[in-house]
């Protein structure tokens, strides 16, 4: 079963560079050009991991991921900015809001997005091994 991947953002040429290289490593990949559009399909794809851009219109990325933090279905979800912004405060503040990793736009090459978007599944997969471990020794 392949991973399920959420791409928001504003810029649809992002958007299709993300998906094409994401699709060739065998990933379902969904999309929404904001945070509005993203929260909708958060809560009715369920994805295993999100990657949203900060500045968008509507609601922008902040706001999105405090809000799959506090109000979606998946609020442990891997959440992963790909920002323009190259700035230390706005990356503390990404991190501080409930993001997993802050990426750069323009530093990213798609063999390093691709590894950490492995990286962040293969984390949340080892903390779901160990979340239903945990259950079936305590009600097993």
């Amino acid at each position: 079963m392949s991973k399920k991947i959420l791409i928001v953002d504003d810029n649809k040429t992002v958007r299709t560079l993300l998906s094409i290289n994401l699709r060739k490593e065998k990933f379902e990949v969904i999309e929404a050009e904001n945070g509005v559009e993203g929260l909708e399909l958060v809560n009715e794809q369920l994805p295993d991991l999100v990657i949203s851009d900060i500045i968008m219109p509507q609601m922008d990325g902040f706001e999105f991921c405090k809000q799959v933090r506090t109000t979606s279905k998946v609020p442990m979800v891997p959440f992963m900015f790909l920002t323009s912004i190259d700035q230390v405060a706005t990356e503390l503040r990404g991190l501080r809001t409930g993001a997993d990793d802050y990426l750069i736009k323009s530093n990213i090459k798609k063999e390093e997005l691709v590894g950490k978007v492995q990286a962040m599944l293969n984390k949340a997969n080892e903390y779901k091994q160990a979340e239903q471990e945990i259950q079936d020794g305590l009600y097993g």
